[in-house]
């Protein structure tokens, strides 16, 4: 497809403190949340909603989910409803995993009861895929391995199946989760020896994991999966301080890998991926060297992969050191991004890029939003 333009608006202040991990989903076409956690002094968990007019947010009061000096780690939220979202976070203090349903009205939000799902390794991140309103696949790594497990939502009560292994032989570092339906999902793992995924297919809160499947066989960095229609997925990675991209196909439980590609040399770091239709996915990255935070367009025929000809900025230079960011698609024409900019004290940041059929190659303008 051809390439559009995507213009983001002003950088736009959610935490006006140092802040860890964070993570947005879309509501709605004009509405999105983001969800973070306040780190080694004082703590606590929070989650905020905004309306999106354009690329300019209106952000709606600050909800604290988990209260002061509660240690947490790696918060996730996800949109179930209009309404409705899932948030997933690590207790710290016990090591344990937990759940509630958040509901918004407006801007406003209310949780329900919060659930404690299973235990998980101390620091290790977590992953959330919906599969419908009243269910999601979680992973998560507890006793040095990768797990994975079904939650399922019945009105503001959230319930746990069974805890499944995704590979029984490996020391993962992290993990990441996308669904290619409501009952297949791909787990993307990376342990001292590279970078794998696995396929899982669900019936009811049953997991039945298939081979995994190596896609680089030395160590690498900071991984990230995405479904892009209902048998191809890309993964995302990092080896030596170079960026790449890797697409596969599925067939029941197996994987047929594409050629790896190559979309930075210049020490790109904490990337994050969105579907954006069947052929294309929006990268998210903070590129060369910590100098900006940027987005950049992945086409995707079969298993081989075309990048965009130019990245848009939405942390731009020269305070544009970018962490923990995440990039979501609305499904209509904008993406948003929630970060945290190391140039702006460590305070979290989101940008709207409103996506367009404009030329490419033109001056993108620049302002602080989300």
């Amino acid at each position: 497809m051809a390439e559009k333009a995507i213009d983001f608006g002003n950088i736009s202040n959610f935490a006006d403190y140092s802040m860890r991990h964070a993570s947005v989903t879309w509501l709605t076409a004009s509405k999105i949340l983001v969800a973070w956690y306040k780190p080694e002094s004082n703590w606590g968990g929070f989650v905020r909603a905004g309306t999106v007019s354009g690329n300019v947010l209106t952000w709606g009061p600050t909800f604290q989910f988990l209260g002061d000096y509660y240690e947490l780690k790696w918060p996730v939220v996800r949109r179930l409803e209009d309404d409705k979202a899932l948030l997933v976070w690590q207790a710290s203090d016990g090591n344990a995993g937990q759940a509630c349903v958040i509901s918004i009205s407006g801007t406003d939000i209310s949780m329900g009861s919060v659930t404690t799902w299973g235990n998980t390794d101390y620091y290790c991140r977590l992953s959330v895929a919906p599969l419908s309103p009243s269910a999601a696949a979680i992973t998560y790594k507890y006793s040095d391995r990768v797990r994975a497990r079904i939650l399922t939502i019945s009105g503001t009560t959230v319930s746990y199946g069974s805890e499944y292994t995704a590979d029984a032989s490996k020391t993962p570092y992290e993990e990441h989760i996308t669904a290619l339906n409501s009952t297949k999902i791909v787990v993307a793992f990376r342990d001292a020896n590279g970078g794998y995924a696995v396929i899982g297919t669900i019936s009811g809160t049953e997991i039945t994991f298939g081979s995994v499947s190596q896609y680089f066989n030395v160590e690498i960095g900071w991984d990230w999966v995405v479904a892009i229609d209902s048998s191809r997925f890309v993964v995302a990675y990092t080896n030596s301080q170079i960026g790449y991209l890797r697409a596969a196909s599925v067939s029941d439980s197996t994987i047929t890998w594409g050629t790896a590609v190559q979309y930075s040399d210049n020490d790109p770091r904490f990337h994050s991926l969105c579907r954006y239709d069947d052929d294309t996915v929006i990268l998210s990255v903070e590129r060369d060297a910590e100098t900006a935070g940027s987005a950049k367009w992945v086409f995707v025929s079969g298993t081989t992969i075309t990048l965009g000809s130019q990245y848009y900025d939405y942390n731009p230079p020269p305070t544009g050191q970018t962490n923990y960011n995440e990039i979501a698609y609305n499904g209509d024409a904008s993406c948003a991004v929630a970060f945290r900019s190391d140039g702006h004290s460590q305070k979290g940041y989101a940008n709207i890029g409103v996506i367009s059929e404009a030329a490419v190659g033109k001056a993108r303008s620049f302002g602080i939003i989300f």
